[in-house]
């Protein structure tokens, strides 16, 4: 499951995957120009996810998975803050 927050044209674009006890977060916008995922301690960048987002899958770096914990808190910081969270660790995508 994938859920995103989005809004005006210089608002970031958050985007939010669980995957039962593990998730993925996405960042884009701001003061951290590109595209961002959170950076988990398993799998490749070079490998992919399929997380569905209202029945369209989103491939997402099979290494950008950390606990569902961590997500939690992660977009609870968001939601706070408005700014890229600072709990979790992120990669830059090319």
């Amino acid at each position: 499951m994938l859920w995103y927050v989005q809004g005006e044209p210089d608002t970031p674009e958050f985007g939010v995957g669980v995957n039962d006890d593990r998730g993925s977060l996405s960042y884009s916008g701001r003061n951290a120009p590109g595209l961002w995922f959170t950076l988990g301690n398993s799998g490749s960048v070079d490998d992919l996810l399929g997380y569905d987002y209202m029945s369209n899958e989103q491939p997402t770096p099979a290494n950008s998975e950390i606990p569902f914990e961590d997500v939690v808190r992660a977009a609870t910081e968001f939601l706070v803050s408005g700014s890229r969270p600072a709990s979790v660790e992120w990669q830059k995508l090319a």
